[in-house]
């Protein structure tokens, strides 16, 4: 089945102008031939007339006072002949029958006019008209046949090549419809091509809304798209404000177990206390890991200066506790833009730099890469890193990277949930520093 509609419409449009000049094509060959044969009959209707004029009877005895004028009923086997025929058995031709008769008794019918068809003195087929006279009157009358016949060649040469000529004007006129429907076709899909490119520019974070200017009928469609986009920026607004109100709702209960925790350490029950802070960290990983899949489920939209945000971010990461020794290197340039909302960006890059921070030695460096597409972020640390196997283990798909026990691993879970949401990648691989090199590859932003 073909999918393209420029080509069903293309297909069907060519169809339908072969099929209406091809009747054209039958209906006016049909009618040419007609009037051909129409005019065949008067000429030959003429010759009859002409003969009966010149024919007269006496005694008895009738004869042609005078001959036609016209050359081609004298050449013989010309393809013009006329004969008479009398009742009395005597019979008049023309030179070009020569020694031949005309048999009106071997005459057929032709589908056109009153014209017959018969053989003519060479063998060929003639188209021939008769009529019975009568001359003179009363008792000196008498009656005569008289035939005139005409090649059939000449008919149907005549008749062929007005079909032949027609035929091939109504093809040129075929090719000029098809093509007028072709650019028809391509003006009237315009309007899907300009709908196509608002949707790639709402996919890239160009625009947030299609624009509604166009033709009517594709304004109902830009509307209900329009509508569908509002009705999921609030269902993404409902939903990470439920996660929020959730984050608020834990964060108490979690103060007060992080105080008692604080009184069973005054009363050395260390034992006890441990056990409780582990279960706390618990559950602030699963309550952080839950808000960043809430943010998963959301429509991204929006863009981030690449270059500014990191700027912030590795300041915030040097007034954190440990981040002062770290000796932080930027070599970010102006003008990157990712196609990323900036506080998804920002999560999921603050959470790499603040693992860099905790296991760093004393240095983290910050590079980055594009295409014409992409921008990567490169995030080295000359810190202890890890192991090939875990690395492996971390690149195996469908490995949850929050099954190791570290927190890097839930940091990196939550990164990796950011970035491949909006269609990028994380890698984690060894640094040239010795440490640990991840790196996030977004979209770029691309250009309104």
């Amino acid at each position: 089945m073909i999918r393209s509609l420029r080509i069903r419409l293309l297909l069907a449009a060519a169809v339908l102008v072969s099929l209406a000049l091809i009747i054209v094509w039958i209906t006016l060959s049909d009618l040419f031939r007609r009037q051909i044969a129409l005019e065949y009959e008067r000429q030959l209707t003429g010759v009859i007339d002409t003969l009966a004029a010149s024919a007269e009877v006496s005694g008895g005895k009738w004869r042609l006072t005078r001959e036609l004028t016209d050359p081609r009923y004298t050449i013989p086997a010309s393809g013009h002949y006329w004969q008479i025929a009398g009742a009395d058995g005597q019979l008049l031709r023309s030179r070009s029958l020569w020694d031949s008769d005309l048999n009106p008794t071997d005459a057929r019918a032709t589908s056109f006019s009153d014209l017959v068809e018969m053989t003519g003195p060479d063998g060929k087929p003639v188209i021939s008209i008769s009529q019975n006279i009568t001359l003179g009157e009363a008792a000196d009358s008498t009656q005569l046949t008289v035939t005139v016949a005409t090649s059939r060649a000449e008919f149907d040469h005549a008749s062929d090549e007005f079909s032949s000529r027609l035929g091939i004007m109504l093809a040129i006129t075929g090719l000029a419809l098809v093509a007028a429907s072709a650019l028809q076709v391509t003006i009237g899909l315009l309007p899907l091509g300009t709908l196509r490119r608002e949707v790639a520019r709402i996919r890239s974070n160009a625009a947030s809304r299609m624009s509604e200017a166009g033709p009517s009928e594709t304004q109902a469609l830009v509307r209900e798209i329009n509508d569908l986009l509002t009705a999921r920026e609030d269902a993404v607004e409902k939903a990470r404000q439920r996660a929020s109100d959730l984050a608020h709702g834990l964060k108490t209960p979690l103060t007060l177990m992080a105080q008692i925790v604080e009184r069973m350490s005054a009363r050395r029950d260390d034992g006890m206390a441990e056990e409780m802070h582990e279960q706390i960290s618990i559950i602030r990983k699963r309550v952080d890991r839950q808000l960043a899949l809430a943010r998963m489920a959301a429509v991204h939209t929006g863009s981030t200066d690449v270059t500014e945000v990191t700027g912030k971010l590795v300041e915030i990461m040097r007034r954190i506790s440990e981040g002062d020794r770290v000796l932080w290197e930027t070599s970010l340039p102006d003008g990157l833009v990712a196609a990323a909302d900036a506080t998804d960006f920002s999560e999921a890059l603050g959470n790499v730099l603040d693992n860099a921070r905790k296991w760093a030695k004393s240095r983290v460096e910050i590079s980055s890469a594009e295409t014409a597409d992409r921008i990567s972020i490169f995030v080295d640390d000359d810190g202890t890193g890890v192991t090939e196997t875990e690395r492996e283990r971390i690149r195996e798909r469908g490995r949850r990277l929050d099954t190791h026990d570290s927190e890097t691993g839930l940091g990196l879970a939550i990164c990796s949930d950011i970035v491949e949401a909006y269609g990028g990648d994380l890698d984690i691989d060894r640094s040239a520093l010795g440490g640990l090199k991840v790196t996030l590859t977004w979209p770029r932003q691309a250009q309104a």
